[in-house]
This record gives C-alpha cells, sequence and structure tokens, in this order.
C-alpha cells in the first residue's frame, strides 16, 4: 500500500495518492479531523486479524508524522471515505479506468483495462513505451507517451513523443521518423542533413590541429636585411602539431607586412624559413636600421594531410 499526500506549506495537506499492489484488501483512508487520517481495512470474517508487517516512513518525514496503531473497529465507514486504487498512481481527482489486467498475447507484456487503456511495457516490436500508447492516445485524449522502435513500415517513427495540446483535447507528435524498413540515415551533403561520412571525419580530425594564427612584434634588425618572427617550437605549441625542420615543409606558412610604414619606410619582401634556427624571418628590400613593427599570420595546413 501507498500513501502519499500533496506538497503543502500546511500541517493538513489534502491526499494525493492511495494505491494498493497484489491483492485488493479494500483498504480506505478518511480525513476525521484537520491533520488526522485514519486507515480502515475491511475484514471478510469476524475472526479476521489485521497484521502489518512493515511500515516505511521517509527520513525526512520522521519528524513530522506520527502513527498510532490500534485495533478499534466499526461497522460503517466515515462518510467521505476514499478507497484505495490497484497498479496505477491517480493524480487529484480520483479516476478508475477499468479493471486492470496483464496483456500476455499478441503485443507484447503491459498493463491494459477494460476500456482499451495501455500502460507502460515492453511490446513485440522492440519498442519500450513510457506512458499510454498511441492507440490508447486516440482514445484517452490528452495522453502523453514516450515510444522507440518502429513497426517497420515508411513513415513509422523510431523514437517520438506525444505531447497534449493546449485544450487537452488532442496530441502533437514529435520524434525521428524513417522511410522504409530499416533504411539507414544517409551521408550528408551541403544541401542535406545527414551522417559524417569517414573521410569528412578524418579531415574534421586534422583540423583541430590546424588553424589561423596572428600577431605583431616591433623588430629591431639593426642593419640587417632580415628579423625573426616567429619559432617553429612556438607554432607546434599553437598549433597542437610535433612538426620537424623537415616535416614542416607545405604544412605551415607564415606571411608579413610592414606595421607602420611611416615609422619605417622598408618593405618585406617575403617570409623565410631558417632551418639552422628553426624560425620564420621576415625579409626586408633593404637594411633596417631603429625600429620596424612587423604584421604576421601563421596558417596551419594539416587538414590536406
Amino acid at each position: 500500500m501507498y500513501i502519499q499526500f500533496q506538497s503543502s506549506e500546511t500541517n493538513d495537506p489534502p491526499l494525493k495518492t492511495f494505491l494498493f499492489y497484489g491483492t485488493d484488501y479494500q483498504c480506505y483512508l478518511s480525513r476525521t479531523e484537520s491533520s488526522v487520517w485514519k486507515l480502515y481495512v475491511q475484514k471478510t470474517d469476524q475472526n479476521d486479524h489485521i497484521g502489518v508487517l512493515r511500515c516505511h516512513v521517509p527520513m525526512y518525514e520522521l519528524n513530522n508524522v506520527l502513527i498510532t496503531w490500534t485495533n478499534l473497529q466499526v461497522e460503517n465507514l466515515p462518510e467521505g471515505s476514499v478507497a484505495a486504487f490497484g497498479n496505477e498512481v491517480h493524480y487529484g481527482t480520483f479516476h478508475n479506468h477499468g479493471n486492470i489486467s496483464l496483456n500476455t498475447s499478441g503485443s507484447g507484456y503491459f498493463l491494459k483495462d477494460s476500456t482499451g487503456y495501455q500502460y507502460p511495457g515492453l511490446y513485440d516490436n522492440g519498442g519500450l513505451w513510457i506512458g499510454a500508447t498511441q492507440a490508447a492516445a486516440r482514445h484517452h485524449r490528452g495522453a502523453t507517451y514516450i515510444s522507440t522502435g518502429h513497426s517497420g513500415s515508411a513513415g513509422h517513427p523510431t523514437a517520438y513523443v506525444s505531447v497534449p495540446n493546449a485544450s487537452n483535447n488532442g496530441a502533437s507528435t514529435y520524434g525521428l521518423y524513417h522511410s522504409g524498413n530499416y533504411t539507414s540515415i544517409p551521408t550528408a551533403t551541403t544541401a542535406k542533413a545527414g551522417l559524417m561520412s569517414g573521410a569528412d571525419k578524418l579531415k574534421l580530425d586534422r583540423m583541430k590541429a590546424g588553424g589561423i594564427v596572428g600577431g605583431t612584434l616591433v623588430a629591431k634588425p639593426g642593419g640587417a636585411t632580415s628579423a625573426k618572427i616567429v619559432a617553429l617550437s612556438t607554432m607546434n605549441k599553437t598549433f597542437n602539431t610535433s612538426f620537424t625542420t623537415t616535416s614542416v615543409a607545405g604544412r605551415i606558412h607564415v606571411l608579413a607586412s610592414n606595421g607602420d610604414a611611416i615609422a619605417n619606410p622598408a618593405h618585406i619582401n617575403g617570409v623565410s624559413f631558417n632551418y639552422n634556427d628553426n624560425y620564420w624571418y621576415a625579409v626586408f628590400d633593404r637594411s633596417v636600421q631603429g625600429s620596424i613593427r612587423i604584421n604576421w599570420i601563421a596558417i596551419c595546413l594539416t587538414a590536406i594531410q
């Protein structure tokens, strides 16, 4: 038996759930006064004795619930007594769809009642339903259910959720649908979504280490015709690569320009990689005295591997 009261800031909350599992022992609850509920169990014979084998109260409610055990008997139930319901949790106003039984043939294992309402269970199409089935939703509009698996015909869902509409007189279904009998999702194209191909995944993985970075620096060539920009070790750390002096060829490209031609009119003719010290150098069109600002970008092309 399960008894639950609604969440409330008072010490006299209304009843929310009252149900039993298994044998129906004709249990009833009655609110006799504020904050006091009495539980009645019907005797089938004058010599019957009612025994409680176990009683569980949540730890967080131990100081809020007082249970008094009695063996008093009454001839008639108090007016307004509420009967426990079986195999289904009821909220608020109690509803009874009908006698509940276990379906064990045809469609799988699940609970159903005499009105045709079906409850969570396993179905023979391999799906697991949570909530009412689609068929039950047609009879009990406003039902919410989740399903996996499909019936094997085009247009049927593989996984979907039905959500009641605002008027609670119908439902909208959202989910994934297949176009035929177990057809696979196609590979994505530039015009249509789909799965990523193995070749595209390889390109993506390689692009993770690539990219474009840039920076600016002020160099003092001291009359030289070139100046250091950035080291190979810095680029490997930036791009998460491990290129060597020889393997970096064609993989990392550095471009540079004069960042302040008024301060220094020298032109940067290009960028050279020095294999002796593993640095990229800006190469000027003349000997440069004083300072010169160098703006640069580096492009890592690992994605072409």
